[in-house]
């Protein structure tokens, strides 16, 4: 099966493409080169043969630079309808630019953009609400009006699945663009917040809501759902040792059993266990009564 896969419309001369690409975390670096598309020849079911070539890449670069679709960049405020989101763009593809992609194992030839996404953008990403990227673009003899290239990459969408029945999808690596500075400011935002000590291996993208984590500093230990949470309580017994400070510990483990109870998940009070001596009032009760049936 060849990858990647793109879906081509044809309309009165023209062809509107997408192509969806997943999007995964990887390296937080200050630039992200990501593929929009893949150079090479195509099969559709109904558009037939299409061929991409080093050509079509760079007139698709040159418009951009002429400011199509935007001065800012081309805008990811789509969903999978290819409708414009009202609430605004999710970021942006802030250049372009002709080079090769290691995507398992194999080199491809593609057109890459740089990526920008915004909190809503990295949302969609990391909570694996939309993980894929669909750019539309016109492809044509003449132009698309209102713009004046014949290749002209106009909105991008983040989207679910692909379109049409038998595409394969195209899966490769990617990194959410988004500076280290501010990174930094949210991970020390988050110190302030909670009193938990940081770890050296700490996850500076949130990978979800701080609320969804028992150590919502370094985002240790997810609270749900109920079976990660069941998870979270026993492999914590065993890694304490990761936090050098009792009151890390305490914090953590209260926010466990806390989440313990909310959730209806049975947690029963062992005087010979620290842990448990360090609960607060009302979840020592509550633990030591479960205990007791």
């Amino acid at each position: 099966m060849k990858e990647p896969a793109i879906l081509m419309l044809h309309d009165a001369g023209h062809a509107e493409m997408r192509v969806n690409v997943a999007c995964s975390l990887g390296a937080i670096q200050d630039e992200v080169w990501h593929p929009l598309m893949f150079l090479g020849s195509y099969l559709h079911q109904s558009a037939g043969c299409i061929n991409l070539t080093e050509e079509d890449a760079l007139k698709f670069i040159a418009a951009f630079r002429d400011g199509e679709p935007t001065t800012l960049g081309i805008p990811i405020d789509e969903n999978a309808g290819h409708q414009i989101l009202p609430e605004g763009a999710g970021g942006w593809v802030t250049d372009l630019r002709v080079g090769d992609y290691e995507y398992r194992g194999k080199s491809h030839r593609a057109l890459l953009g740089k990526l920008e996404l915004n909190e809503k953008g990295r949302r969609r990403v990391t909570e694996r609400e939309a993980p894929f990227l669909s750019p539309m673009f016109s492809y044509g003899r003449v132009p698309f009006a209102p713009y004046k290239h014949t290749h002209t990459i106009y909105g991008v969408a983040q989207v679910t699945r692909p379109f049409y029945y038998g595409q394969a999808p195209v899966s490769v690596r990617a990194s959410v663009a988004v500076h280290q500075e501010s990174l930094e400011i949210e991970y020390a935002a988050r110190l302030r917040r909670y009193p938990i000590e940081p770890l050296e291996d700490a996850i500076l993208l949130p990978p979800g809501p701080e609320g969804d984590y028992a150590d919502p500093v370094n985002f240790r230990w997810p609270l749900t759902p109920t079976d990660a949470l069941r998870v979270s309580v026993m492999e914590f017994k065993h890694n304490r040792e990761q936090y050098s400070h009792m009151h890390s510990r305490r914090i953590i483990w209260a926010r466990l059993v806390r989440a313990c109870k909310e959730q209806r998940v049975i947690h029963r009070y062992a005087h010979y266990e620290p842990l448990d001596r360090m609960l607060p009032p009302d979840l020592q009760a509550w633990a030591i009564a479960n205990a007791a049936r």
